[in-house]
């Protein structure tokens, strides 16, 4: 049963609230997460997709009829596969990291992974969704629990940083329940088996792009993200930033988009990604506090997911968009890691006062390195397959969509500049150079040194089989 994916970090986080012992704690978590992904995992040998599972349907009117559905498909299967992929090494960080943050803030260690556990509950609840009241549900058990997050564990102003970033998720929540309500006025149905069957109103679709864009924060709507990210506890980053802000586009991919009626819709979506990655490219430029860059390189690339789901034919938007949900996830998760060390070891975090990671600290200096490289799109790692996959299926669907649409994938191609020089501005800065009297050689601890190699793995293992990742999702969504 495909419940159990959510049952499993849930039910474990309701015993680590109850448990004292931390070496306990860091033991039961990890363990619920590792198990969680060998179950998904079995699944997917044993099971075709797509699979639907309905648990209670309710009847509530004639022409009210609630299922709480959960399904697998070609649609979120490769982003299950990232998040519970990536999620063991965040939790094993943590082992180490939080040990400190603890004793900052005063606030116990079960608080903190009982609500990461409950987070990752969350985001998976949101991705097995197969109803649109399911789905609301999960999202907004997930903003509780990253707001909660942020407030008892974040650094600086942390309680109005997390207040702003609950203001502005509840706006685009909002919005959200608005258009989906519209959607079932005129579709007469919850369930996400959409497609265009008549005319959907202007509004509903504007409603809907707009609250899913402020989950996103793209550029415009992205005032919460530089501010919640750069002052969450980082091992949380780094799951904020990759997992959870891509569900915005996850949401665009699964509700919006069948719905979506011309081309025109679809060149709003494009201007809007290029603005981000335009926009997110320049801030994380300007800035020096090195979770400020990745915070605004976060909304860039929140821009090339836009970009993937700009593309017309849903076979191509869908696996430009899982493949680079997967990237991203990997790449930022292994920046805000490596970035950690350096608050760890060094309480630094601006980029000019730190150089010559890579004499002081091979591995933190290496994965500066892979992970920038990787945003930037160079191989041998799975950003350059992304990047790739997203400008050429632009430029493809140019060809046949007007002079317009040329234009703008051209512009968009150029763009990928931006994640090149704010990335090698960093590597200048932190891993080469003469290394600075405070920054003395230091060892990490072992649960951080194997979070940072599994990362950097899975970044090369990912270039090495893209066939592997991209054959899960070349499929349209289909219902039993």
């Amino acid at each position: 049963m495909v419940i159990e994916l959510i049952l499993i970090p849930a039910i474990t986080a309701f015993i680590v609230f109850n448990v004292r012992n931390d070496r306990l704690i860091h033991y039961l978590s990890t363990s619920s997460i590792i198990l969680t992904l060998t179950y998904l995992l079995t699944i997917l040998l044993f099971r075709d997709l797509p699979i639907v599972e309905n648990y209670v349907e309710v009847s509530v009117h004639e022409h009210v009829e609630y299922s709480f559905s959960l399904h697998i498909d070609n649609v979120n299967v490769v982003l299950l596969i990232t998040t519970l992929t990536l999620l063991p090494s965040i939790y094993l960080y943590s082992s180490t990291y939080m040990r400190h943050r603890v004793e900052e803030v005063g606030t116990p260690l079960n608080l903190y992974y009982g609500l990461l556990l409950l987070n990752t509950a969350s985001i998976l609840g949101v991705l097995l969704s197969y109803n649109m009241i399911t789905f609301i549900v999960f999202y907004e058990l997930l903003v509780l629990t990253s707001w909660a997050l942020v407030y008892f564990y974040g650094y600086g102003n942390r309680i109005n940083i997390s207040l702003t970033y609950l203001v502005w998720s509840l706006v685009g929540s909002l919005l959200i329940i608005v258009g989906l309500v519209g959607v079932y006025v005129h579709l007469d149905t919850l369930s996400f088996n959409l497609s265009l069957t008549q005319d959907i109103p202007s509004w509903i679709l504007y409603t809907l792009l707009i609250g899913f864009a402020i989950k996103m924060g793209l550029a415009g709507v992205h005032l919460w993200l530089p501010l919640t990210h750069a002052e969450a506890p980082t091992p949380f980053s780094a799951v904020l930033s990759p997992l959870i802000i891509g569900l915005g586009g996850y949401g665009v991919l699964r509700i919006l988009k069948p719905l979506i009626p011309t081309n025109e819709f679809l060149m709003i979506i494009l201007i809007w990604g290029i603005a981000s990655i335009v926009y997110g490219g320049i801030g994380a430029l300007v800035e020096d506090d090195i979770k400020r860059i990745l915070a605004y390189s976060s909304i860039s690339h929140m821009g090339y997911l836009t970009l993937a789901l700009s593309i017309h034919d849903y076979v191509l938007s869908n696996a430009a968009f899982s493949y680079h949900y997967l990237a991203h996830a990997y790449s930022k998760a292994l920046l805000f890691l490596a970035s950690g060390v350096l608050i760890y070891v060094l309480n630094i975090r601006n980029i000019k006062l730190v150089s010559g990671v890579l004499r002081t600290c091979k591995l933190c200096g290496i994965a500066f390195i892979v992970g920038f490289l990787s945003l930037a799109g160079l191989p041998p790692f799975a950003g350059f397959i992304s990047k790739l996959l997203i400008i050429s299926s632009i430029l493809r669907s140019a060809t046949y969509l007007g002079t317009e649409f040329y234009i703008l994938s051209i512009v968009a191609s150029i763009t990928t500049v931006f994640s090149l020089a704010y990335g090698v501005r960093v590597i200048k800065y932190v891993v080469f150079g003469t290394p600075k009297p405070e920054v003395s050689g230091f060892e990490l601890p072992l649960t951080m040194s194997l979070s940072l190699i599994i990362i950097i793995v899975l970044l090369v293992i990912t270039w090495l089989v893209p066939h592997v990742i991209l054959g899960l999702a070349v499929a349209t969504p289909q219902t039993d």
